[in-house]
C-alpha cells in the first residue's frame, strides 16, 4: 500500500497516453495513480491505500481506451512510530518512524480520536525518522500519527498528553 513501483511498458506511445493501476474490473477510462508514457519506460506508479486487486493498465489518450493491462496485488504494509509520552504546549518535539516513506506520508499530531484527514501540525516523512513536530498551544490528549497520504489512511498512532 501507498508503494512507488516500476512499470516495464512498450506501446504506441502518442500524445496522451498513459500508464495507470485501478481497481480490478474497473470501467475503461477510470485511472487512479498515474504517469504519462512521454516519460518513457520504466514509468513509476504509486499503489493506492487500500489491500486489494487491482490492474495496471496502458491506456490510449484518445477516448480513455485501455489498450493492454497486468493485475497486480496490493498488500497490507506496516508503519511505527515513538513519540514522547508528554510535551508541553507550543513546544517542539521529535518523533522517531518506520514505515513506507513514499512521497506523500506524512507525520501529525491531532486530537485523540479525530477524524481521518485530519492534522495540525505535520510533516512529510520524506523529510527522514526522526522528525520534528510543533505541539498545539491548546493542552490535552492527542495522538501522533503516521498517515499514508493515498486516502489518508492512519497507519500507526501514538498518545500524547500536551500539557
Amino acid at each position: 500500500m501507498g508503494a512507488s513501483f516500476a512499470v516495464d511498458w512498450t506501446g504506441p506511445d502518442a500524445r496522451g497516453e498513459y500508464i495507470t493501476i485501478v481497481e480490478a474490473g474497473a470501467r475503461e477510462g477510470t485511472y487512479l495513480s498515474y504517469v504519462y508514457t512521454r516519460g518513457g519506460s520504466p514509468a513509476t506508479l504509486t499503489a493506492p491505500g487500500d489491500a486489494d486487486d487491482f490492474e495496471v493498465r496502458y491506456v490510449l489518450g484518445r477516448g480513455d481506451r485501455r489498450l493492454a493491462s497486468a493485475p497486480i496485488r496490493v498488500t497490507e504494509v506496516e508503519a511505527s512510530l515513538s513519540a514522547p509520552s508528554a510535551v508541553a504546549a507550543n513546544a517542539p518535539f521529535e518523533v522517531e518512524w518506520r514505515g513506507p516513506n513514499n512521497s506523500s506520508a506524512y507525520i501529525t499530531i491531532v486530537l485523540s480520536g479525530a477524524q481521518e484527514s485530519t492534522y495540525l501540525s505535520w510533516a512529510y516523512t520524506s523529510r527522514g525518522s526522526p522528525t520534528t513536530l510543533t505541539a498545539p498551544a491548546t493542552p490535552g490528549e492527542y495522538e501522533v500519527r503516521y498517515v499514508l497520504g493515498q486516502g489518508d489512511r492512519t497507519l500507526a498512532r501514538a498518545s500524547i498528553t500536551v500539557r
